[in-house]
């Protein structure tokens, strides 16, 4: 049995700030040595949790101790993806899935990752994205692997990350699922 739980969180829930302190924390880590700003981290996760069909999913341990988390959202909010992929149905795209260091190792990202599809599954979506760095195989590992995700395209990509400040060149990998 696991020692952590799942839970989906919601726009006035008291996980927001140990979420950006562990967004922040995280990503400023190799292989990322990404610098964001708390408040812009925050900005953020607040617009994405103010979307109705967002699902913000944080892994915690029994002393409430965050060690991981998902966001994702429409596909209507990610244009570009949507009509290069010209998929039909509605569409969910999972923008961040992430452990903290301590915590890897333990399943908690496949537990998050099948907790989103599961949320996805049951909020109506059809189907699933999510765009990763050919340089981060333990993603496509957990949603081709185990949850028979396909590689939609490969492509150079110098796009925004989560946050509006971070531009990242990247060979990136989009993934889609059938849910």
């Amino acid at each position: 049995m696991s020692n952590y739980r799942i839970e989906r969180i919601h726009p006035d829930s008291e996980e927001l700030d140990l979420l950006v302190r562990m967004y922040t924390d995280v990503f400023a880590h190799p292989p990322w040595g990404e610098q964001h700003r708390p408040v812009d981290v925050r900005k953020t996760f607040e617009r994405v949790l103010s979307y109705p069909e967002a699902i913000v999913l944080v892994a915690l341990d029994s002393d409430n101790v965050q060690l991981g988390a998902a966001l994702a959202f429409s596909m209507e909010r990610k244009a570009e993806l949507r009509l290069r992929l010209s998929r039909p149905g509605r569409g969910l795209f999972i923008d961040e899935l992430f452990v903290a260091a301590f915590a890897h190792q333990r399943g908690i990202g496949a537990a998050l990752a099948a907790k989103v599809v599961a949320a996805a599954q049951s909020d109506t979506f059809d189907y699933a994205v999510i765009s990763t760095s050919v340089y981060e195989p333990a993603i496509r590992h957990l949603f081709c692997d185990r949850h028979k995700f396909t590689v939609a395209f490969e492509d150079d990509y110098q796009g925004r990350h989560l946050l509006p400040t971070a531009i990242l060149p990247t060979r990136r990998l989009v993934l889609v699922g059938s849910l």
